[in-house]
């Protein structure tokens, strides 16, 4: 088997669960607006405290058709901005991660992921792949709730290889297993006529 016996359909992922209630996530996401959930929770400007030794990064929104967060500005976007903060404490750090604590820049790193992540939740850019066997259509895997296009291709990329490697294995096992029980089976009469 090889992997152009199978097809690999990306498709979307129509019960896709918000990853803010679904995971438990390192940041917190705070925000304010009249018509959108943006965050973990809205908050006027003016009640907003950023807690004393938090990393945090700024949250900007583009809505337009759809919503889109990022750590950085829109560039040229007419319909974008601040929408706040996504935050996180030396206590939720220590929670998260126990003994071992990463540099602030990989902790930042882990809070962009957390936006991208939700992004993708908010423009319906959550995927699953399906892998069938084009020779009879059986389905032999699926997977659903992958936050972003590219990683549930590549993800499904990695597990179609498995199978065809699984299935290479399998023949392979059982070619050597008719060759060892022919071998004895010649042995055997080898000796009866000697």
């Amino acid at each position: 088997m090889n992997v152009q016996d199978l097809e690999i359909r990306i498709e979307y992922d129509q019960y896709a669960e918000n990853p803010r209630e679904m995971f438990d996530n390192l940041g917190k996401i705070v925000y304010h607006s009249n018509r959108y959930m943006l965050g973990d929770e809205d908050i006027s400007p003016d009640e907003f405290e950023m807690p004393k030794d938090a990393i945090y990064l700024p949250v900007y929104a583009n809505i337009h058709g759809s919503i889109s967060l990022s750590v950085s500005e829109y560039a040229g976007s007419w319909d974008s901005g601040m929408s706040g903060y996504i935050y996180t404490t030396p206590d939720k750090i220590r929670e998260f991660y126990g003994d071992n604590i990463p540099s602030e820049s990989d902790i930042k790193e882990a809070l962009k992921g957390e936006i991208a992540e939700f992004s993708a939740y908010l423009s319906g850019e959550v995927y699953g792949y399906r892998i069938l066997d084009r020779r009879t259509g059986e389905e032999l895997d699926s997977c659903w709730g992958f936050y972003g296009y590219d990683y549930c291709r590549e993800y499904a990329e990695g597990e179609a290889q498995g199978i065809v490697d699984s299935a290479n294995q399998r023949e392979y096992d059982s070619a050597v297993r008719e060759y060892l029980y022919a071998r004895e089976k010649y042995q055997a009469i080898a000796k009866e006529i000697a």
